[in-house]
C-alpha cells in the first residue's frame, strides 16, 4: 500500500515534469504574439489584422480561453504568401 502510494506520487510528479518540459520547449520553439505585435511586425494596423482574421485570410495559431488570438509570425507570413500565390493564379 505504501509502495503503491509512493510509486503513484513519483510517477505523477515525473510525468508533470515531462509535460512541463515539453510545453516549455514548444513555447520557446514557436513563441506566439498578440495581434498588436503582429501588426507592428507586418507594418499594418490592428484593425487590418482583425479584418484578415474575420475574412479568413489568416488563421490564429491559437485562441486563449479569454478569446484572445495569438499568432506565430512565421506561420502568418506563410499563410499570406500562399494567399498571394492563389490570387496570382
Amino acid at each position: 500500500s505504501h509502495l503503491f502510494y509512493w510509486f503513484t506520487q513519483f510517477y505523477l510528479s515525473h510525468r508533470q515534469r515531462q509535460m512541463h518540459r515539453t510545453y516549455t520547449r514548444l513555447e520557446h520553439a514557436n513563441p506566439t504574439i498578440a495581434s498588436s505585435e503582429l501588426a507592428r511586425e507586418l507594418g499594418v494596423s490592428r484593425s487590418t489584422i482583425a479584418r484578415w482574421v474575420q475574412n479568413g485570410w489568416i488563421k490564429p495559431t491559437l485562441v486563449t480561453a479569454g478569446g484572445q488570438a495569438r499568432f506565430d509570425l512565421d506561420d502568418i507570413k506563410e499563410q499570406l504568401r500562399r494567399r498571394q500565390l492563389q490570387q496570382e493564379h
